[in-house]
Parts: C-alpha cells; sequence; structure tokens
C-alpha cells in the first residue's frame, strides 16, 4: 500500500508539472464585512508547462483565515504542495558522475491561531500557537517533518516581553547540545543612559536540557538566567552577564552546580572590513573537587573574526580558544583548545569570469590545538561548477 500511495502521488505530482500552460486559476472568497466573523478563503492551482520557469513551485496552496472582532481572535489553515528538485528539472540534461535530485514533491499542512486582548493593560497581549506538518515525497519514499511554537507578546511602551515555547528536539544535535524548550525575554530601554545612541537592557531566562551523548552528558536539565546591555548603531556592542546551575543529581554532577559567565560582544565596520569580536570570563562552581577543575586557559573564552569583500575574492580569518558550549560541566569530555583558520572565497569572481553558470571556489588552512595539546594542520580546496 505504501508504494502504491508514492507510485500514484508520483505520477500526480508529473502530470500537474507537465501540463500545458492553462495559466494560475485563482478562487478567494471572504464574508460579508457586517458579519462579527470573519472569513477569508484562498485557493490557487498552478498549471504550467515543466519546460518554462515558473513563477512560483505551488503547484496547489490554499489559504483559509477566519477572524473574530478587531483581530481578537485568529484562526488559519494552509495547505500547499511544492514541486521538488526533480520535477523542475524535468528536461535537464545530467552529466557522467552528477548527482540526480530524488525529490518529487513536498506537502504540508500549517495551523496557527492568534489571540489577542483589547489593550486594557496598556498593550494588547498577543499568544499565538503554530504547527506544521510536512511530507517530503522522494524516489527513495518519503519522510515526514514536524515543529510546533507556542508563544506570548507583550509590549507596554516602553517594556517588550515576549516568551516563546518549543518542544523538545526529536533528534540530537551534535553542534547544538542545549535543546531550549521555554525563553523569556524583557527589554528595557535606557537611553538616559547612553545619550547620544540607542541602548536597552535585556533579561532572560531559558529552561533547557543537555543533550550531548557524543561528549558523556545527556537529558541534564539546566536553568539559565542573563542580563545583557545593548548599544550603539543597531545595538552592535553587547556587555553580557548569565548565570547556569544544573538541577539534577545524575551522572555523577552535585545537587547544585554552577557557571558564571560574563563576556563582551562587538561588531564594527571600518574601511570595508567586518570584524566580530566575544570575549568571555568563565568560573564553573560545585562542591568540593569542582572548585579547581578550570584553569587558566579555560576560563577565558574567545572568538575574533575579520572578514573583508576584496576585488578577486573574500577574505575571512578567525582565531577561538575555548569556545566550548559545555564549559559550565566539567564532567563533558573535553574539545579543542584553539583554532586559527583563514578562509579566502573567489566564488563571485569565477561567476563573473563564466557568466550564466554558478561557480565557486573556495580555499582554506585551519591549524587546532586538542585538549591534550596536539596540534592539527589542515588544508582543503573546494570547486564546484554547474550549469
Amino acid at each position: 500500500m505504501y508504494r502504491l500511495f508514492c507510485a500514484l502521488s508520483a505520477v500526480v505530482v508529473f502530470l500537474l508539472a507537465g501540463c500545458a500552460g492553462t495559466g494560475l486559476q485563482t478562487m478567494d472568497s471572504s464574508s460579508d464585512s457586517s458579519s462579527p466573523i470573519d472569513v477569508k478563503a484562498r485557493t490557487e492551482l498552478s498549471l504550467v508547462d515543466a519546460m518554462q520557469p515558473a513563477d512560483s513551485d505551488n503547484l496547489v496552496e490554499t489559504d483559509v483565515r477566519a477572524g473574530i472582532g478587531d483581530d481578537l481572535v485568529e484562526f488559519r489553515t494552509r495547505y500547499s504542495v511544492t514541486s521538488g528538485e526533480l520535477v523542475r528539472n524535468v528536461g535537464k540534461r545530467y552529466q557522467q558522475g552528477q548527482s540526480i535530485p530524488t525529490q518529487l514533491a513536498r506537502q504540508s499542512v500549517e495551523h496557527a491561531v492568534r489571540l489577542s486582548t483589547p489593550g486594557h493593560l496598556g498593550a494588547p497581549v498577543k499568544v499565538g500557537f503554530d504547527q506544521t506538518e510536512a511530507s517530503v515525497l522522494t524516489l527513495n519514499g518519503q519522510q515526514r517533518q514536524e515543529s510546533t511554537r507556542a508563544h506570548l507578546v507583550w509590549e507596554p511602551d516602553p517594556v517588550q516581553l515576549q516568551v516563546e515555547w518549543t518542544p523538545p528536539r526529536r533528534v540530537v544535535s551534535a553542534g547544538n547540545p542545549l535543546d531550549c524548550t521555554l525563553e523569556g525575554r524583557v527589554r528595557m530601554p535606557t537611553e538616559r543612559l547612553s545619550a547620544g545612541y540607542e541602548s536597552a537592557l535585556d533579561v532572560s531566562q531559558s529552561e533547557c536540557m543537555v543533550r550531548a551523548p557524543n561528549r558523556g552528558v545527556d537529558q541534564l536539565p539546566m536553568q539559565a538566567r542573563g542580563l545583557a546591555w545593548n548599544w550603539g548603531e543597531s545595538l552592535n556592542s553587547t556587555l553580557h552577564m548569565s548565570r547556569v546551575e544544573l538541577r539534577a543529581p545524575v551522572y555523577g554532577v552535585p545537587e547544585l552546580q554552577s557557571g558564571y559567565e560574563m563576556g563582551l560582544r562587538q561588531q564594527h565596520s571600518l574601511f570595508g572590513w567586518q570584524m566580530e569580536a566575544d570575549v568571555a570570563l568563565r568560573q564553573a562552581e560545585g562542591s568540593g573537587y569542582q572548585n579547581e577543575v578550570m584553569d587558566d586557559d579555560s576560563r577565558w573564552s574567545v572568538d575574533l573574526q575579520l572578514s573583508r569583500q576584496l576585488h578577486t575574492f573574500a577574505l575571512t580569518a578567525r582565531w577561538m580558544q575555548a569556545k566550548d558550549p559545555l564549559w559550565f560541566i566539567p564532567e563533558a569530555s573535553p574539545v579543542g583548545r584553539q583554532s586559527v583558520s583563514l578562509l579566502l572565497d573567489f566564488s563571485s569572481w569565477l561567476t563573473g569570469l563564466m557568466p550564466g553558470m554558478e561557480a565557486g571556489m573556495q580555499a582554506s588552512w585551519r591549524h587546532s590545538e586538542d585538549a591534550d595539546g596536539r596540534d592539527d594542520n589542515h588544508f582543503r580546496w573546494d570547486f564546484s561548477l554547474s550549469w
């Protein structure tokens, strides 16, 4: 039955993509403006020649909205079918050794609910809930994608309050070991403390779960509180302080273990150069043996990046030291101490020499030092060309 469903879906997608250009069929309806309930519905069916470029990748799109009062309650449901990369490239000739795309189509259903108070509390309290379910049809079968998000916004002048909730991730990401399900932030302007330029004070709190089985730590609840002062043009400078608290006596971690961080982040543009700097001082504290686990080198975290677009290439240089997202867990397996990298990107220059083609060429060098002090040098050259 599953294979039959995939086969029928593929046939429908190819028929929709290959039909002669019948244009875009749109149906739009709305309720009487005098009704307390406002309902709007829109349906678009795009049947175009697969050999001709289309204005949109949506083959079918239906959008239904219903509102009550003056934006007090709003419901929205959207259904869409999007052609896949394989369908969009029907008729394209592939070279020997070139990979052929496998995605046929993607269908998604989106639901959204918005609630808003009349504004007697200084500003409307806006509550929202979003859910998306998608199914990607490929030559190898079907893949499912899901996402859920709830959020609350209250902005009585001059304060801004935001709270966001997301369910725990199903897949563990090695590059992002912190899975935060509840995050809140309050922003207050502080122009009086910084005359002549914009500034704001942020107070935040997050409820997260540490999920890093590759480093010997998994399912460890944590709570983070932060205070940050942003100032300058586009708030490009930040002085931040944070406290991290581990609250579960598992994996040998004491019942109460805290970490403190104070740092400065800045972004500047000068004479065509882009500079980003993030320097922080960290201290992990606990009971007994954990008080002295951080040496002087690991207390300081440094991330400096310098970049510029030159005539024939883009240059990016970066230096990182003790850049560990799990610095507050001494039991976690150690990572590299520091690294220096240099990247030269010739893609823009190469594309200009070969118009009508998508070309990319990069050369990179990276020197790193691991937790045991061993050095490693890595050089890489990447080249790609498509037409």
